[in-house]
Formats: structure tokens, C-alpha cells, sequence
């Protein structure tokens, strides 16, 4: 990776932690498709993987002792779960059928915004694991770890 390229991707990745911070969540909206361009869509989602977790590892320590595990642990180990399947999929679809995925996928949440599309939910449990397998599946193939932006 030349000079530009990496002052890019350092700037992408500057520019939707920023708006992670203000916003909560778009880490990976913004970051994944400019790093697309730059770099293959495998590299991008890794990137964003990494640096994504790398965030997160960091707010886990700073609020450890402020949060109920407990409400979270079902999301947690079923998107666990959902990352497996999503990495085998990585590892073997095309890049141009992956950047078709992430396209769709991207679109999916921002209609789901638009729309502000609500779900009545009787099966609180089921939905953590569902929303958390989805979670896992999208983090893996796309990057999109935010699972707040079209799951709630």
C-alpha cells in the first residue's frame, strides 16, 4: 500500500470513528464502502474488523464495571455464533458478488432507518439470539458490526 492509500484509509477510519462517537453507531456504514475503493472488499471488512473490535475492547475496559452483562451475554454468544458461518462465506465468495452483498445489505439498514421499520416482539429471547446470529453473520461478511443500526 502506497503513502496515499494508507493516509486514506487512516483518514476513513479517523472520520467514522468521529462519527461513531457523535452518532453511536456508523463505524462500519461509512468506513467499508470508501475502503472498498481503495483496497479489495476482503481487506476493507478485515480492516474494519480489526479496528471495529480494537474500539470496542477499548470501551469494554473503560466501562466494565457501568454495564449489565446479563442482558447482553444471549446477543453476545449468538453472534458468536453467526460469525462463523459468516466467515465461511468470506472465505469463499468472489469479490464482486461480495460487494453486491454489502450493497444490499447496506441498503436493507438504511431503509429499515427511512422507514423507521418497528417489529412487536412477544419472544424476547429468541429475538437476542436471532439478533445476534444476524449480528455475527453481518460483522464477519461485511463489517457491519453494528448491529443497533437495523435491528432496533
Amino acid at each position: 500500500m502506497d503513502l496515499s492509500s494508507g493516509l486514506f484509509v487512516f483518514g476513513v477510519i479517523l472520520l467514522a470513528g468521529l462519527v461513531q462517537t457523535v452518532t453511536g453507531f456508523a463505524f462500519a456504514l461509512i468506513s467499508v464502502p470508501l475502503l472498498a475503493m481503495v483496497t479489495g472488499p476482503r481487506e476493507a471488512v478485515l480492516i474494519v474488523l480489526f479496528t471495529g473490535m480494537l474500539m470496542k475492547v477499548v470501551m469494554v475496559y473503560k466501562t466494565w464495571n457501568e454495564g449489565d452483562f446479563s442482558r447482553i451475554g444471549l446477543i453476545f454468544a449468538a453472534s458468536l455464533v453467526g460469525s462463523l458461518p459468516g466467515t465461511l462465506l468470506l472465505r469463499w465468495i468472489d469479490d464482486g458478488a461480495l460487494k453486491i452483498f454489502i450493497g444490499v445489505a447496506l441498503l436493507l439498514c438504511i431503509a429499515t432507518l427511512y422507514f423507521q421499520w418497528n417489529v412487536t416482539i412477544r419472544r424476547h429471547r429468541l429475538a437476542q439470539a436471532v439478533v445476534g446470529v444476524v449480528s455475527g453473520f453481518l460483522g464477519a461478511t461485511t463489517g457491519f458490526i453494528d448491529h443497533q443500526l437495523c435491528f432496533t
